[in-house]
């Protein structure tokens, strides 16, 4: 298991789906109650969106949410979560999502600026539809 997560890690900037692959992979393997699940089940999330793998990362975070995990697992089941949103195309849910996670007042300086990042993005994606539904509809009335 060990050995799949780390090569989920170093294969996730390169090839994305077989990293997610891998460390769903090795979720799988896992027992709940063995030690490193719930950090193993948060990074899963972030590598399942980034593979566009938007369900699996999304249902991930939704059960590594419902566990007691520390403040930054918690972050990070978070970031992955918007991340999922994000690349799903979900603008509104990630703005969402971020607000909520940057009120938090434990949340670490690294995971305040993936946030601020995921936001900017959600933020800047989200005016870009605006305005192109305000210019067809500018056009349809011409």
């Amino acid at each position: 298991m060990a050995v799949l997560q780390r090569a989920a890690a170093e294969t996730a900037g390169q090839a994305p789906r077989t990293a997610a692959e891998l460390a769903l992979g090795a979720i799988q393997l896992m027992s709940p109650e063995q030690p490193g699940w719930p950090e193993a089940l948060a990074g899963t999330v972030r590598l399942a969106a980034w593979g566009s793998r938007f369900p699996e990362a999304m249902a991930l975070a939704d059960r590594a949410l419902a566990l007691e995990l520390d403040s930054e697992s918690a972050g990070v089941v978070r970031l992955g979560l918007s991340d999922a949103l994000m690349l799903g195309g979900r603008r509104r849910e990630v703005i969402l999502q971020c607000r909520e996670a940057l009120a938090r007042p434990d949340l670490s300086p690294w995971l305040r600026a993936n946030f601020l990042h995921d936001l900017s993005g959600g933020n800047r994606r989200h005016r870009f539809m605006l305005d192109a539904e305000a210019i067809g509809d500018k056009r349809r009335k011409s």
